[in-house]
């Protein structure tokens, strides 16, 4: 596996994770979770940075043992796993500063203007979201657009973006 995974993003910016590096969990992909995580770098992040600069993201790949920690409590299909693809979670307040870019309009240009898997409004508010869910799988995109709220069990729910 090379360092480099796209022209802007490297292997360690991928992998880093700070409950990983707490916890001493090798956050290393396999050779088959690396081409999916290059194929979400090259598809939907790498656009993303030529239109609007550098964006950051909390999450992106994640081995099973890091996503089922207690810590991060991932759905056991996450794509963060690269099982079928990849996903990152992107979020402005990441580069406070940087730019006036925010998570409602990531999410917008992705929505009209790149192919992905899942797009997902994660949590905020009917104006901006808490972050910016994608994934982007080598084949069967489904395009699916999803809202995340809570409810009043605290249960994660998510329902169609219209």
């Amino acid at each position: 596996m090379e360092n480099q995974i796209s022209k802007n993003i490297t292997l360690q910016q991928v992998i880093a994770s700070s409950v990983a590096k707490s916890y001493g969990i090798d956050n290393t992909p396999s050779q088959y979770q690396y081409e999916a995580c290059k194929l979400l770098a090259e598809n939907v992040i790498e656009p993303l940075f030529e239109k609007f600069g550098r964006i950051g993201w909390t999450s992106y790949f994640r081995c099973k043992k890091l996503n089922s920690h207690p810590k991060i409590r991932g759905s056991a299909t996450s794509d963060h796993q690269a099982l079928n693809g990849s996903a990152v979670d992107l979020d402005t307040d990441v580069f406070p500063g940087i730019s006036k870019l925010t998570n409602a309009e990531i999410f917008k240009y992705i929505k009209e203007n790149l192919r992905f898997d899942q797009l997902i409004w994660e949590f905020g508010s009917a104006k901006e979201p808490g972050w910016v869910h994608v994934s982007y799988r080598k084949k069967d995109n489904r395009n699916m657009i999803l809202i995340s709220f809570k409810n009043k069990l605290n249960e994660t729910k998510y329902l169609s973006y219209k």
